[in-house]
């Protein structure tokens, strides 16, 4: 009891619940504007993160999530959509986004990334995995991704970063890439 007393005040400072006096606690309700609000944030972390990233990359470091990346692309494209197969292919993208944010070597600025990023989650998790009709679109927006970074371009590593998370966003507003 003590930890969920605890808790609640932190969930709350966080935007994920809210106290209705004499009816408990509700989650916070979600809309457009929150689903908006949340990809805004995780756009401007990324794009800051991704420049900084570069500014410091290390070749062997980029080289070694394209190739993982590369590994679970070939067994998607083989036709193997097992979950076991779905579950690192998911891992590899939450990942790679963690690591650029981890890069920026800023506990506050992880802090808020890693809570925005449960709040994405959390908002239509069904929209934001990792499926076995999204996985090559997904991964190959990451593959765009790690291309420009292997060439050292940040201004493509970027663009086609602001693409992979505008592609996301459509994803969890449930909206199709042609609406």
């Amino acid at each position: 009891l003590a930890a969920i007393r605890e808790m609640i005040p932190r969930l709350e400072a966080d935007g994920l619940i809210v106290t209705v006096p004499q009816r408990g606690l509700q989650i916070v309700p979600v809309d457009a504007k929150l689903i908006r609000s949340a990809f805004q944030l995780r756009r401007m972390i990324e794009r800051e993160a991704m420049i900084q990233f570069l500014s410091r990359a290390d070749k062997k470091e980029i080289e070694a999530l394209h190739a993982e990346l590369q590994a679970i692309l070939a067994r998607i494209a083989a036709g193997d959509t097992s979950p076991r197969v779905l579950d690192a292919a998911q891992r590899a993208d939450w990942g790679f986004h963690d690591r650029l944010v981890d890069g920026l070597d800023n506990p506050i600025v992880t802090q808020i990334y890693r809570v925005n990023s449960l709040k994405i989650r959390l908002i239509r998790l069904e929209q934001s995995l990792i499926l076995a009709d999204n996985a090559l679109s997904a991964l190959g927006e990451h593959r765009a991704i790690l291309d420009a970074m292997r060439q050292g371009d940040v201004a493509a590593a970027v663009a086609t970063l602001d693409a992979h998370i505008r592609s996301s966003l459509l994803r969890a507003l449930g909206v199709s890439r042609a609406g």
